[in-house]
């Protein structure tokens, strides 16, 4: 009698998990279905501008922050591309351009500048006067942000505002321009020749590219269903030690009477403050014709983030 019990559950077994990997395929053909019929839903595209301000120097170690010159705010923007997942998450790009741009009026304390074979050979020598530079970066990035729930008020119920977080990694291209402020200093110096350095312009059309991340947090309030602008802060960091028109440079006093140099490596450490406008859409409002997969029907478009969470909250 066990025996012919053991017989039937394997014989049941056998047959379940024949079942199983007959449906399998077809079962991940319909989850595989389901993606592609909502791959084209919730989309956005927008802007963004406003300041920056190139702050420090951070040593790579995390053991020393410096700024060789001083830094003015200057302007900043970009443009995103993003694809919402599972209400809260979002993944996308962005194409980012920073300037930056500063001065120092005494830069005898500029290593590099002092004693570089560059500035201080055949004649030349370096006057320490005052200095200027000018940068610009652009600046690619694969995003992923969280948007919490939107914030409640007893006496207005849910509001249209929310807050979220936002990361990225990538790279950035990096063109700069460093020099005397004033043309005449050029001429005292023997010089012979204006900017004092360059990268990625003028005679120097070489650029490099550096690793690049950013992070930070914002406030997003929907105009409409379609509209939302955002205000966010963010930090961004450059793995550039020429950032602010200066190599990064450690003198050491030999015992022949030379000097040598030695390049520090750090991370270029900025905040940013920018605005942004969004508009949210999918891909199209029309399936594909009732031959294929989809049946044919009209798509009214619906920002299921914005519905789902001005009325269900704790979804």
């Amino acid at each position: 009698m066990l025996s012919e019990n053991r017989t039937v559950f394997m014989l049941k077994t056998k047959k379940n998990l024949f079942l199983l990997l007959a449906f399998l395929p077809l079962l991940a053909g319909a989850q595989d279905l389901e993606t592609l019929k909502t791959l084209h839903r919730n989309w956005r595209a927008g802007a963004a501008a406003g300041v920056n301000y190139l702050s420090m120097e951070l040593k790579k170690d995390f053991s020393q922050a410096s700024m060789d010159m001083n830094s003015l705010p200057d302007l900043s923007y970009s443009f995103f591309f993003y694809k919402r997942f599972k209400k809260h998450m979002e993944i996308g790009l962005e194409l980012e351009k920073n300037m930056f741009n500063g001065y120092k009026n005494h830069s005898g304390n500029v290593p590099w500048l002092v004693y570089d074979p560059s500035f201080n050979t055949g004649g030349r020598t370096f006057l320490p006067r005052a200095i200027y530079y000018n940068t610009d970066i652009w600046s690619f990035f694969f995003n992923f942000n969280y948007s919490f729930l939107n914030i409640y008020s007893y006496k207005h119920n849910f509001l249209n505002l929310n807050s979220y977080l936002k990361v990225g990694l990538g790279f950035s291209a990096i063109r700069v321009e460093m020099g005397y402020k004033n043309q005449q200093d050029y001429f005292d110096s023997n010089m012979g020749f204006f900017p004092l350095y360059e990268k990625g312009q003028g005679g120097h059309k070489g650029i490099d590219s550096y690793g690049t991340f950013h992070a930070g947090a914002g406030i997003n309030y929907f105009i409409s269903d379609r509209f939302s602008i955002s205000a966010e802060a963010l930090f961004l960091f450059v793995s550039c030690d020429y950032l602010d028109g200066v190599h990064n440079m450690t003198a050491t006093l030999l015992d022949n009477g030379s000097v040598q140099l030695d390049r520090v490596g750090v991370v270029g450490t900025v905040g940013e403050l920018k605005l942004s406008v969004s508009y949210y859409f999918n891909l199209y409002k029309k399936t594909l014709r009732s031959s294929t997969i989809w049946n044919e029907k009209k798509e009214e478009f619906k920002n299921e983030f914005y519905f789902d969470k001005k009325h269900n909250r704790f979804k």
